[in-house]
């Protein structure tokens, strides 16, 4: 009846009369974790152990409580115990022995605990989740899908569930499935900020590049200093040939630190180029390249800029340098085998 106190008076009294009782020692210690009374608790479960010393359902509780007061390393050398001999049947054992593992960052060894939780009970959406995490940090994102899809079956709004797979769908490039379940979640959770930013990138990727920008652009209106964002909206704006937001996109990432000012200054050349303002174009160019001398796409740029000036000799030494840092550069190349005469 969840009526605790009354419970509890009953089994301290019946403990008074047969101090032995431990069911009532037990009971009485489930109602004091549930109260949060957790050294109260573990004063019960201690008088358990003084009965019956291998009792695996009083150590099982010690290790949930040692867990639930941050000393993790008792918790799991009782659980790791447990598991190998007295507690192999209860599964929260395996439970929170695979959450410890996996917090240690062993997911092979939480993946073990975890489904040998499941075997003992189905039901429990956090076993569902913890594998859906493990085999998301594993690498093994078809397994990991299908668990996080049975705690959805299990309770179909959990929020930790949805979040988990839209990221994991995210980084396996089911931009399509991501978006489906980052819109579930919006309607949940309107100003969720990495749902927001991730929906805006999926967009992106399968070129739906107006949704992307809607999506940055309601991010910014809640937090206006991220940088990436700002970087992201001013590509995608370029893109769709949008050069006047662009450019405010760009202006804006300048002043949100050292890190964005080699790609700033190399898009707003690249802006300033598609207006045929050349000489700006080139000075962006040059600043871009003078603050990182590894950007091999300023480099690039540069050397546009320098062919545009006029300047073909030094256009080929800032090609050729880009080329000397990305190899692979295909912009670079080409113009490169343009400009160089056939050997």
């Amino acid at each position: 009846k969840n009526e605790y106190e009354n419970a509890l008076n009953k089994y301290v009294e019946a403990s008074k009369y047969d101090p032995k009782f431990i069911q009532a020692l037990m009971n009485s210690g489930h109602i004091y974790v549930i109260k949060n009374y957790l050294n109260k608790a573990l004063a019960v479960y201690a008088k358990v152990l003084e009965l019956t010393p291998d009792n695996p359902t009083a150590l099982c509780n010690i290790a949930l409580i040692k867990y639930k007061q941050g000393d993790k390393n008792a918790a799991f050398n009782i659980l790791f115990k447990l598991a190998v001999k007295g507690g192999e049947k209860n599964y929260l054992v395996h439970k929170y022995l695979g959450i410890i593992w996996l917090e240690k960052g062993k997911a092979h060894d939480a993946i073990v605990s975890l489904k040998k939780a499941v075997e003992l009970n189905n039901k429990d959406i956090d076993n569902h989740i913890n594998l859906g995490v493990c085999f998301h940090k594993t690498n093994v994102l078809n397994t990991g899908a299908e668990h996080y899809l049975k705690a959805l079956d299990i309770e179909p709004q959990n929020m930790i569930a949805l979040k988990n797979l839209a990221l994991l769908y995210f980084d396996w490039g089911k931009n399509h499935e991501a978006i489906e379940l980052y819109e579930k979640l919006l309607d949940l959770e309107p100003e969720n900020m990495p749902a927001i930013k991730n929906i805006g990138h999926s967009y992106r990727k399968i070129g739906g590049l107006s949704k992307a920008i809607e999506h940055y652009n309601s991010y910014i209106r809640i937090n206006d200093k991220d940088p990436e964002i700002h970087l992201n909206l001013g590509i995608t704006y370029f893109e769709t040939d949008d050069f006047t937001n662009a450019h405010e996109a760009f202006k804006t990432l300048l002043k949100l630190g050292k890190k964005y000012l080699p790609i700033s200054y190399c898009y707003l050349s690249k802006i300033y180029e598609k207006s045929e303002e050349y000489n700006y174009a080139l000075d962006f160019a040059r600043k871009a390249v003078h603050i990182d001398g590894k950007y091999a796409e300023g480099f690039v740029q540069y050397g546009k800029m320098s062919l545009k000036s006029g300047k073909k000799n030094k256009a080929i030494s800032y090609l050729e340098k880009a080329l000397a840092l990305e190899p692979r550069h295909k912009e670079a190349k080409t113009l490169l085998d343009e400009l160089l005469p056939a050997k």
